[in-house]
């Protein structure tokens, strides 16, 4: 009888374990692992960005993702923590253009136990949001004075196209001011001469040139305070008081006037009389006016001095003085 050598049952032995290690791997195959999601959102350069990679079908915890290959937008960085079975991308883009990279995954595990995979992605980022804001020149008005002539003007910028017109949203204009589209310059003009004091509130409109997506539009809340009408400067009478006369002796005194923004035009007698015997006399040499004479009565007499300046109906300045004059026997 035979006796069996040991080398045979030796090599048995390694078929069986390879025979079963082969339908151990058929049975329970390594799958691939799953990157998601298949595209990442676009960003935009100045904007906030995050968004996450999913990996599943990992049988062991994930042990490090990566950009094995291009780069991400400068500002972006890719996050993640081992074990944690998702990564995130995250930042501020700084600049646009169209960027593609690489995402490699490890799995812990032996070489042989240790699961990887790479997908490629691309993250497109836009040009940065403008601010389509207009911005109103000046910030505020002038205050303006009722019977005087007003004039401001209104530009904007920060504006794509050339503005189209000008107009008013909300409020009115103080009575007397009206609203000028100039087209030489794109601007507003508010002029004329307001007749009522008052705070006049109200919002200006403007339209930029354009369809109806890119033509600008913007508002902006204006006040004008309007204040009473200008006063005249009170004239000053000079003497303050007229000296005394004598009957029967020649009398003389000058009255002039100061505070005045224009000559002197003349003087008369508002009120009363002057004393019989005396005149009164307009000297344009000085704008002066002089009483003058030798009185003929004694007494006390009361009299108004009126005076006017040169100028137009409303800068020619006018005043009064209230004199009396003694004349002793």
């Amino acid at each position: 009888m035979r006796r069996s050598s040991p080398i045979s049952l030796l090599g048995l032995a390694f078929i069986v374990f390879a025979t079963l290690a082969c339908m151990c791997s058929f049975l329970n195959p390594v799958s691939p692992l799953s990157i998601t999601p298949e595209n990442l959102p676009d960003a935009q350069a100045g904007s906030p960005y995050d968004t996450t990679i999913s990996i599943t079908r990992n049988r062991t915890p994930v042990g490090g993702v990566s950009v094995s290959a291009g780069s991400l937008p400068d500002g972006l960085e890719l996050l993640h923590m081992e074990g944690e079975s998702s990564a995130r991308i995250s930042g501020t883009p700084l600049q646009s253009g169209t960027y593609t990279f690489t995402i490699s995954v490890r799995c812990l595990g032996t070489n042989t136990a240790g699961q990887s995979a790479e997908k490629e992605f691309t993250i497109i980022v836009s040009e940065p949001a403008q601010d389509d804001t207009l911005v109103f020149s000046p910030d505020e008005l002038p205050d303006a004075r009722a019977g005087d002539y007003y004039e401001a003007s209104i530009s904007i910028s920060n504006n794509r196209t050339p503005p189209g017109g000008y107009s008013l949203a909300e409020g009115s204009l103080p009575p007397g001011l009206e609203l000028e589209y100039v087209q030489e310059d794109y601007s507003a003009r508010i002029s004329g001469t307001p007749t009522e004091a008052g705070t006049f509130t109200f919002t200006l409109r403007v339209w930029c040139y354009g369809t109806m997506e890119s033509g600008q539009t913007g508002e902006k809340p204006f006040t004008i305070v309007v204040t009473g009408p200008a006063q005249a400067d009170a004239l000053v009478f000079s003497p303050d008081e007229l000296p005394d006369a004598h009957a029967g002796v020649y009398y003389e005194a000058n009255i002039h006037v100061s505070n005045n923004s224009t000559p002197a035009g003349g003087y008369d007698l508002a009120e009363g009389s002057l004393p019989p015997g005396l005149q009164l006399e307009y000297v344009d040499a000085d704008y002066s006016a002089w009483i003058y004479g030798t009185p003929t009565q004694a007494g006390t007499f009361p009299f108004t001095i009126s005076v006017w300046c040169y100028g137009t109906q409303e800068s020619g300045q006018t005043g009064e003085k209230q004199y009396t004059l003694v004349v002793a026997p």
